[in-house]
């Protein structure tokens, strides 16, 4: 009997098999078919996986890496390590079922250390890489990243002596850093495939009641580069608004920036009204590509996308994750709008959390209340607790069975089980895509995120839970 496949490329022809191939590569099956623009791809498949898992062999899986990059060089006519402009890929985590934010990615991979004469994104491009690689790879603390980036000279340092002062720290822990471009890439493979068993993704399995047997692919992927030039940028969109369910395209979009930064909420981004101002014949065709999906799907979607020297990428889309009243809007539109009947109305919305008892019985603001602070709201609702202003309070505050408002600058996917403890959410940076969010209108719980800098002249009185 033919076992299944270790390795699979990326394009029209390939069935989005998202058991085999990941819910990220399949999507990207799925959007090539629709003549989507899609960067070229290879999948190590969720088989790989389990081989991986198995035999741990790191020849066998730098065979698969080798035969998948040849293909990647020949569709894209670029060279791994080689020429001005050299293949560079992002290696991306792909359950079957969606897990936003749970396992690693690794963006910029292959750059090799740039020339002096590099364009100014390329230079940039590698920065991101090394600290990122520092991160997610080696496994550093991001406070640990960021002191050896100062001590290398911030963010205008010089790229060999930051990749020298990371490099002698992850010696400490025992970790080569890698040697060449293909190094790289397998190395960020092994971390992607680690993934699937750190604490935060069990954690979040167990919350879903995911199986734990199902294991994630990696997909690797040309990189397109949102910092390329002004009329770039990376952005995630929704076909209809999740939060409150309305019809049309929102979301948010970074210019000049990446994938990361927007989902990981280390940016406050643009809107998607602000972005299409600026690109008006980029947003008609997200458009168009949005409209078509949720035909074919019949399901609001989320899209991710990178704009590189004003020409659109799609590089993934998925079910996009609604908040309970957002998903009953959404239902009646979807019916009224003749893309699902009423037999599958309800189950629509209570795939989404959706519980009318529960929807009746919501709090709601008391009568004479002020402001303390504003941003965006992205789950519905309303939240009473002691506020929490970083993770020892928070856990303090749990430990006592007190509600816990968490406040922070950002959140991370280390910080679930805080969030999962959690009345609500207050964030100082991100937006409506960002980790925060996201988790917030899945878990249902009230979150407010981009606060920085709309606190109310009184928050002094409410710091004694700091």
């Amino acid at each position: 009997m033919i076992g299944l496949p270790l390795l699979v490329t990326v394009d029209d022809r390939t069935t989005p098999d998202r058991t085999l191939l990941g819910g990220k590569a399949a999507s990207l099956a799925m959007l090539s078919r629709l003549g989507a623009r899609v960067p070229p791809a290879f999948v190590l498949t969720t088989e790989a996986y389990r081989r991986w898992s198995a035999e741990a062999d790191e020849q066998a899986l730098r065979t698969w890496i080798r035969d998948g990059v040849a293909g990647l060089e020949a569709s894209a006519g670029r060279k791994l390590g080689a020429g001005a402009t050299r293949l560079v890929v992002s290696v991306r985590s792909g359950a079957p079922v969606s897990m936003p934010g749970m396992m690693d990615t690794v963006l910029n991979v292959g750059l090799g250390r740039p020339d002096e004469d590099a364009p100014p994104f390329v230079r940039d491009a590698r920065r991101r890489f090394l600290l990122q690689f520092a991160e997610t790879v080696v496994g550093l603390a991001r406070d640990d990243v960021d002191s050896l980036l100062d001590a290398a000279g911030g963010a205008e340092c010089d790229l060999d002596a930051l990749q020298d002062r990371l490099s002698a720290r992850a010696a400490t822990t025992g970790f080569v850093w890698p040697a060449s471009p293909e190094d790289e890439i397998l190395a960020a493979a092994k971390a992607v495939f680690a993934s699937w068993d750190s604490s935060r993704a069990k954690l979040y399995r167990k919350m879903r009641k995911i199986d734990n047997d199902l294991g994630t692919a990696v997909t690797v992927q040309v990189m397109v580069f949102g910092n390329y030039d002004a009329s770039s940028g990376s952005g995630v969109a929704f076909t209809r608004e999740p939060t409150t369910g309305a019809p049309g395209l929102c979301g948010e979009f970074l210019n000049g920036g990446q994938g990361e930064e927007v989902v990981g909420g280390r940016e406050t981004a643009a809107s998607i009204a602000d972005w299409a101002a600026q690109f008006p014949v980029q947003h008609a065709e997200l458009c168009a590509l949005g409209e078509q999906l949720e035909r074919d799907s019949r399901e609001v979607q989320e899209i991710e996308f990178t704009l590189e020297a004003g020409r659109l990428y799609i590089l993934q889309c998925r079910r996009a994750l609604l908040t309970s009243e957002g998903a009953a809007r959404v239902t009646v539109d979807l019916v009224a709008e003749g893309m699902i009947g009423r037999e599958d109305a309800v189950e629509y919305a209570c795939s989404h959390g959706f519980d009318p008892s529960a929807a009746a019985a919501r709090k709601a603001v008391g009568a004479g209340a002020v402001p303390f602070a504003s941003g965006l709201a992205v789950g519905g609702g309303v939240a009473s607790g002691r506020l929490a202003l970083g993770e020892l309070a928070a856990a303090r505050f749990a430990q006592a069975n007190d509600p816990v408002i968490f406040a922070t600058i950002e959140t991370s996917p280390s910080l679930l089980p805080i969030m999962q403890r959690s009345a609500g959410l207050v964030t100082m940076l991100g937006g409506a895509t960002s980790h925060a969010a996201v988790v917030a209108r899945e878990m249902g719980v009230p979150c407010v995120v981009g606060v920085g800098g709309h606190v109310a002249a009184g928050r002094r009185q409410a710091g004694s839970g700091s």
